[in-house]
Parts: C-alpha cells; structure tokens; sequence
C-alpha cells in the first residue's frame, strides 16, 4: 500500500501486491510508508460512510478499502487486465 496526492489536494490510497507501476519515492523508505499506513489505518478519524464500487468479497483489501474511505481517501488497486494501471476500488 503506498499513497499520494492528486492535482486536487485528495489523497489516495494504491495497493498493488507488490507487483505492478510503483513510484521510486515509495521504494526509498519503508519506515516512512510505514508511518502513514498505521496513520490512516488507526489513527485518522472516520469522517464518513464509504460506497463500495465493486462487491466487498470479505477480503483484507475489500476491508482496508472500506476503513481508509471511511477517512476521507479514494482507494484504487493496481489492475488485473494491465499491471501498469490502477482501478478505483472504492
């Protein structure tokens, strides 16, 4: 999981098992994904419902998606048709 922010100021959250189109500046320091990952996941405030775009199958992605969105972040993941391309997921 890694994150970024958009030309709008959204942040967003990007899984891609560990496969697929990853900025070198998420390479450089795992502590650092780290720290933002245990920010959003348990630290940030829920500020919302989330809608689900595709069906929550009871997977930990399915769940991570739902409880970052909750917090304000779009989720997308890496693609299953093109590694090199991400896919809202929520």
């Amino acid at each position: 999981m890694w994150f970024a922010i958009d030309n709008n100021g959204y942040i967003v959250a990007l899984t891609s098992g560990g496969e697929g189109n990853v900025p070198e500046y998420v390479c450089r320091s795992k502590e650092e994904t780290d720290k933002l990952e245990e920010y959003f996941m348990c630290t940030a405030a829920d500020i919302g419902d989330a809608t689900l775009l595709i069906d929550n199958d009871g997977s930990l992605l399915a769940d991570d998606a739902t409880a970052l969105s909750r917090k304000g972040l779009f989720c997308f993941d890496v693609s299953s048709e093109d590694e090199y391309k991400y896919g809202l997921y929520i």
